[in-house]
């Protein structure tokens, strides 16, 4: 069985990252790797925290992507070597 994810991937961002699928990519992430996963999403209307998954690998960052010094606020907190961009 091949990895999760490639060598030297350690910290993931998912951005908006509390829907369903983002939110099951999520904890995918947090049991099949040992990756710290950041998310980053607004938290609007359509929330469901529920979907993120209780590991103190996991942070959530919250923070819309229209707004610049948000992103790089989360770029920095993150420090991301991969990030999965999911709309």
């Amino acid at each position: 069985m091949s990895p999760l994810l490639p060598a030297g991937i350690n910290r993931v961002l998912v951005t908006e990252s509390v829907g369903f699928i983002s939110g099951a990519l999520v904890r995918h992430l947090l049991v099949e790797s040992t990756a710290m996963a950041s998310n980053r999403d607004k938290c609007g209307s359509r929330c469901d925290l529920t979907n993120i998954f209780s590991d103190p690998r996991n942070q959530l960052l919250r923070a819309g992507l229209t707004n610049g010094e948000a992103t790089a606020w989360t770029m920095r907190a993150a420090d991301p070597d991969l990030v999965l961009h999911l709309d």
